[in-house]
């Protein structure tokens, strides 16, 4: 392990000296004109509230039954970026009724369906969506300020002490993705800011990662999550090292995945919106064009939120 972190030293040197002051607009997302796309975003907006809720809660539906419960919590982190401050309130008390219910851990939906009950209650993935949710509520948010200060704090806890996502499952943070959770913590004023050293491991994970996943062509749902990672790293002023965001960036570069080329300032994200159909993918930004065909099948409707995080994105950029 030491020599791992030192060769990543020696790659990202400036990572591990002493932080330089550094402009913030170097590390901040454009935004982009796509007013021509705000009517269909209202229309997805207005369709979400009236179909695809369920206290608070994102869900598909499959011959108008809920459906897909268990990635519920990672489709509800990412509409809390999507949505205006004023929108977001029943989607965030959803969370936090969670937390509240839990003992200061999320689940993947509420109320948990059984087979998600004895060890599969929250993943992984469905945390990083609440921590991007979290992340852009406190940039973007203030009146929510202090409802959040006091949640992450009750979670943090909790996760803390069990050393698990939640009590008696196999869900972690992944190796250098805890940056984030550590990283939302000290921006909320809870422990130390995160090491440069533990940055620059986070991205050459992510650069590692995304080589292997192009290599073998496998599913590109980690690119995804590593894409609302790095955002949520923008998002609290922490963002991914320059030379590890630019590997990331031209590993990914032509695999079809219009959020991430949008973090990678690639104008060719706009082709989503012009090719948008309903319920033809359950969710675009986690399937690389190159190698993945659309996730839909007969009776199944979904929600869209695909179409909200790149438009909101987009339009507003990370100020």
């Amino acid at each position: 392990m030491l020599r791992l972190l030192g060769i990543i030293c020696a790659i990202t040197i400036l990572s591990c000296q002493k932080p330089k002051e550094k402009d913030p607009e170097k590390y901040l997302l454009p935004p982009s004109n796509v007013s021509e796309y705000e009517g269909k975003y209202k229309e997805i907006k207005e369709r979400l509230f009236d179909r695809f809720l369920s206290d608070g809660y994102v869900i598909s539906r499959l011959n108008d039954t809920p459906y897909h419960l268990g990635d519920s919590l990672l489709w509800t982190g990412i509409l809390l970026a999507s949505l205006d401050c004023e929108e977001v309130e029943k989607s965030f008390n959803g969370l936090t009724r969670s937390l509240d219910e839990h003992d200061g851990f999320f689940v993947r939906f509420l109320p948990l369906p059984a087979e998600y009950v004895g060890g599969r209650e929250v993943s992984w993935d469905g945390e990083v969506g609440a921590m991007f949710g979290w992340a852009s509520l406190w940039r973007r948010c203030p009146s929510f300020h202090s409802q959040l200060r006091e949640y992450w704090e009750k979670h943090k806890n909790s996760v803390e002490n069990a050393n698990e996502l939640y009590p008696d499952t196999d869900a972690r943070l992944v190796s250098g993705f805890r940056v984030p959770f550590d990283s939302i913590s000290n921006k909320l004023g809870f422990n130390s800011n995160v090491s440069n050293i533990r940055m620059a491991t986070l991205g050459f994970i992510m650069d590692r990662w995304t080589k292997l996943i192009v290599a073998t062509k496998a599913s590109c749902y980690r690119i995804h999550l590593m894409t609302i990672t790095a955002l949520t790293q923008d998002l609290i002023d922490r963002p991914i090292p320059s030379l590890w965001k630019n590997r990331f960036c031209n590993n990914t570069n032509g695999l079809g995945l219009e959020l991430t080329d949008l973090y990678c300032n690639r104008s060719n994200f706009k082709e989503f919106f012009e090719e948008f159909e309903y319920n033809r993918w359950e969710y675009k930004h986690q399937r690389c064009r190159q190698w993945e065909t659309p996730d839909s099948k007969e009776g199944l409707e979904t929600p869209a939120i695909d179409y909200l995080i790149l438009y909101k994105l987009a339009k507003e950029g990370i100020q």
